[in-house]
């Protein structure tokens, strides 16, 4: 397998996606309900999209 700077950055960004959405996980069981809740919901939904994509 040819690893080149695209590859590399590719790997990078994956990484980060996986990261960012276990903080969001493990930080949206703390945030309480209402507008808040409802606002993190969104951002969670975000954040899964864009690591799945």
């Amino acid at each position: 397998m040819n690893f080149d700077v695209s590859t590399v950055i590719s790997l990078a960004a994956i990484v980060v996606m996986v990261l960012c959405i276990i903080n969001v996980l493990r930080l949206g069981k703390s945030v309480p309900g209402g507008i808040i809740g409802q606002t993190w919901k969104q951002l969670t939904a975000l954040v899964a999209l864009f690591t799945a994509g």
